[in-house]
């Protein structure tokens, strides 16, 4: 093994041989760690927060989705609702006619066929 690493082993035991040479590993990746901190965020740091903007900008843009939708649901109530009301009116003043009448007694469904 400490061929491998470039190790002289003359007379040095392998395994602390290998245990001085992780802990230089260690060592020099803290180096590199605090140089990077110093030096600001990395590349995925910095990707990672783009997309977390991204992900505010989806959740706000569906969010205003879901509102308009709900309004134009409620429009769509309110307008069916005022067309009912206003075939009903409709209906009572042409049954004032007696020949409008005799008609709604023969043709039960005069708006949708079997509902009204």
């Amino acid at each position: 093994m400490a061929d491998i690493l470039g190790i002289d082993a003359d007379g040095v035991d392998e395994s602390a041989a290998l245990e001085t040479d992780s802990t230089a590993l260690g060592v020099a990746l803290d180096r590199v760690r605090s140089r990077r901190r110093k030096a600001g965020p990395d590349a995925a740091d910095r990707l990672l927060n783009d997309q977390r903007g991204l992900i505010a900008d989806q959740r706000r843009h569906l969010r205003e989705q879901f509102r308009h939708l709900g309004l134009k649901t409620w429009s769509e109530r309110l307008k069916l609702i005022l067309q009912v009301l206003r075939i009903q009116a409709e209906e009572r003043v042409l049954r004032a006619d007696p020949s409008y009448r005799s008609f709604a007694e023969q043709v039960r469904y005069r708006l949708l066929p079997g509902v009204y």
